[in-house]
């Protein structure tokens, strides 16, 4: 396992297995281009990847890994011209109920990582893409920054991936009112039959470490 650096020599050659990005200010993500560790691991699933971790520290604070508020699987976004992987989104199929929760949710987390998207044109005002949701707005989690991206189909099933709490029992779309913050987002990268863009700009390395 390792953390990325502009001068890492697999960084070309290998795609990454697992990723992790952080949502608080400023953005951050982790990336690990170890075949053992990905293969020891295995694919996440609830949390346990290989039934041997129970938990994550990232940049030394404890996190668990959970669904995502909106209890919906994902969908790959791709940039639209140089055709690699920059994020997840998640479809808000319910937006009258669930689109206020998800705008009192991100409200103090870093637009760079997760950020909404309505009517098929991000709210920071970046250009129109092609919305396979129709009018439905939706969830993007990236971990690189583009100008120009579509969603193309996934439903990437949960044990790919795992939403980051501060608490080991958050509150999702279930079970309140309101949802609590995710910390960040953890990934496994091995299905994902795309390049993956890594871009710099907007984040920060992250120390992981699982527990």
């Amino acid at each position: 396992m390792m953390r990325e650096t502009p001068s890492d020599p697999t960084r070309e050659s290998l795609c990454p297995s697992l990723l992790a990005v952080s949502f608080g200010s400023p953005a951050g993500r982790w990336v690990t281009h170890d075949p053992e560790m990905s293969h020891a691991l295995g694919h996440l699933s609830g949390g346990l990847p290989g039934g041997t971790i129970t938990g994550i520290t990232m940049d030394g604070e404890r996190l668990y890994p959970e669904d995502s508020p909106l209890f919906v699987q994902p969908d790959l976004l791709v940039d639209f011209a140089k055709q690699t992987a920059v994020g997840l989104v998640f479809e808000i199929t319910s937006p009258a109920k669930e689109l206020p929760r998800a705008k009192r949710m991100l409200a103090h987390l870093d637009s760079h990582a997760i950020r909404l998207s309505e009517h098929g044109i991000t709210v920071d005002g970046r250009r129109p893409r092609r919305n396979v949701y129709y009018d439905n707005p939706s969830l993007e989690v990236l971990w690189a920054d583009s100008e120009d991206y579509e969603v193309v189909l996934g439903q990437y099933s949960n044990g790919m991936w795992e939403f980051l709490y501060d608490t080991p029992t958050p509150t999702l779309l279930y079970n309140g009112d309101d949802w609590s913050v995710p910390v960040g987002l953890i990934t496994s990268l091995d299905d994902i039959h795309y390049p993956i863009e890594m871009s710099r700009s907007g984040f920060r390395d992250l120390e992981v470490r699982f527990v």
